[in-house]
């Protein structure tokens, strides 16, 4: 099986990055093809500085890397304001798609570095002094996972800003405690055979990419990434564990909120200033405090509000675990029953595995019926910040040979609108078990009157941008549910005490509303059964 072959496959459907093209006063662009092994023309673009002297060792470079589908021209806009602010600019056309490994494109990245060291001012005539110990590299999507293979396996670079694009994502996510992501891992399927064939896939991944991933501890040079919390294609929680990697690095800040593949664009003035500054700093030496910065920097989901910390797990951070229970209640105290579970069931009808070779989202949609438990707290009291890592921990049987248990969080307005913090699975074929799903990094200030909301489903589909109404994704699911009819049942009584734990900082843990219950007469009681039957008819399914 070919290393290139997985490679080529993964970025299929990763998409493009970049700002649309605009004129600035700076002297290009200089196009180019340079030649690089073997043989092939790499198509690229020089912007260099129009005014100023540069220093005498010459201009700091950045090179700009597109996402998939883009072009030299993706980043026209931003390499332009660079140039304008004393930067050489390079901007480059991918070579073809079928020769994308990150070996390769860290050579491509080695060989163009040399081109403008080395012959560009001759092949132009143009002036442009560049200093060799002062390269940058940017990329955005593809173009991240570009940068990170240059950061990982070149010496080429003195500072490094990818975005939307998480290395760690190939061990962690495309096989999630024998889960499937959709989106890639299915694409390695039809190279290792089988039905539902989790442990092939991880191990197909990660004999490409450990090697890769070995080389985090020993980066040295300073590495800002950013990456959305709950982008489509790159979680923010393995974009925390590339941050968390660089061990060794002399600098290293991670920006987490907003941005990413699915997500709402709406910080990007403030990213672009950490991007600056960063380059500024370590390639001009300008003293404006980002090396003092708070490392982790982080834009809450809804709000944008900023909060910071200086390293990770932050200060402050407690973790507060409710309980699940009967009427669909989400619990600060477990649940006194002897027996209590609720039940969902996985139908998927005529679906086979073997007539499911493309594995569209939209054929899992139309023939298996998402059925959903709900499980939601009494109103907040008092605002509450959620940062971190949440982490469900469900005691669950099914009758399936294998099943799959997708768990979702949300804050839930007055109003009944969710926003989704977290998402996590597994897809187990033991029975009784306890699993412990970790979810993905989030970070929300749920404010007083909203609740806390567990959703726990047969299929992994939720909408991740709260700017668009919730209208769900047409394309979005996370995990390939299990093809096999399953009645599963998860368990919260004394003995099985299902339960999700919640990070928050600076708070013992959550304060709810009190509940009042009404008198057993006349109307109070009428109103007692109207709670109770608005309490299930939230739930989609109750045992």
């Amino acid at each position: 099986m070919k290393k290139q072959s997985i490679i080529r496959a993964f970025f299929i459907s990763v998409l493009l990055g970049g700002l649309p093209a605009a004129t600035w006063a700076f002297s290009g662009p200089f196009a180019s093809l340079v030649t690089v092994e073997p043989g092939v023309q790499i198509d690229v673009d020089v912007r260099v500085p129009a005014t100023g002297t540069p220093p005498a060792t010459g201009w700091p470079v950045i090179f700009f890397a597109h996402g998939s589908g883009g072009d030299k021209t993706s980043f026209s806009q931003l390499a332009g304001e660079y140039a304008d602010d004393g930067y050489v600019t390079l901007s480059y056309t991918n070579r073809p798609e079928e020769d994308r490994s990150p070996q390769i494109f860290a050579s491509d990245i080695v060989a163009l570095k040399d081109w403008l060291l080395n012959d560009f001012e001759a092949e132009l005539g143009v002036t442009a002094p560049t200093d060799s110990n002062k390269f940058g590299m940017a990329g955005n999507s593809l173009g991240g996972y570009t940068t990170w293979s240059g950061i990982l396996l070149s010496n080429a670079f003195a500072a490094a800003v990818p975005y939307n694009f998480a290395y760690h994502h190939y061990v962690d996510y495309l096989e999630s405690q024998g889960s499937i992501a959709r989106a890639k891992g299915q694409l390695v399927i039809p190279l290792v055979g089988g039905e539902y064939p989790a442990a092939a896939v991880d191990a197909a991944v990660e004999a490409v990419f450990n090697p890769i991933i070995a080389n985090f501890p020993n980066v040295t040079i300073p590495v800002q990434n950013h990456v959305a919390m709950l982008d489509s294609l790159w979680l923010g929680t393995h974009a925390l564990t590339d941050y968390l990697q660089l061990t060794s690095a002399s600098g290293r800040m991670i920006y987490i909120g907003t941005g990413g593949h699915g997500t709402a664009r709406n910080d990007e003035e403030y990213r672009g200033e950490l991007r600056s500054d960063w380059f500024d700093h370590y390639l001009k030496g300008v003293a404006n405090g980002i090396d003092t910065t708070d490392a982790i920097q982080i834009s809450l989901l809804g709000t944008n509000e900023k909060v910071s910390y200086p390293s990770w797990p932050p200060a402050g951070q407690v973790s507060s675990t409710l309980y699940l229970g009967e009427g669909g209640r989400l619990n600060t105290l477990t649940l006194s029953a002897s027996s209590a579970f609720d039940s969902y069931i996985n139908d998927p009808g005529s679906l086979t595995w073997a007539n499911l070779p493309n594995f569209n989202a939209n054929t899992f949609r139309s023939q298996m019926n998402r059925d959903v438990l709900t499980y939601e707290t009494l109103a907040l009291q008092e605002d509450a910040l959620i940062v971190g890592e949440p982490s469900a921990t469900l005691y669950v049987e099914g009758t399936a040979s294998r099943y799959q248990v997708n768990v979702h969080l949300f804050d839930v307005s007055p109003a009944g609108e969710p926003i989704l913090l977290a998402v996590g699975t597994a897809t187990t074929d033991a029975s009784p078990v306890e699993v412990t799903i970790p979810l993905s990094v989030t970070g929300r200030r749920v404010p007083a009157g909203h609740s806390i909301r567990l959703e726990i489903t047969n299929r992994d589909d939720q909408d991740i941008d709260p700017t668009n109404g919730h209208t769900p994704e047409l394309d979005e699911l996370r995990y390939m549910p299990f093809v096999e009819y399953s009645e599963n049942r998860v368990f919260f009584d004394t003995a099985r005490p299902s339960s999700i734990a919640i990070p928050l900082i600076n708070a013992s843990g959550f304060s709810f509303s009190s509940y009042q219950v009404p008198t057993l007469g006349g109307m109070g009681f009428f109103a007692l059964m109207l709670s109770m039957l608005s309490i299930g008819a939230a739930r989609l399914r109750k045992k």
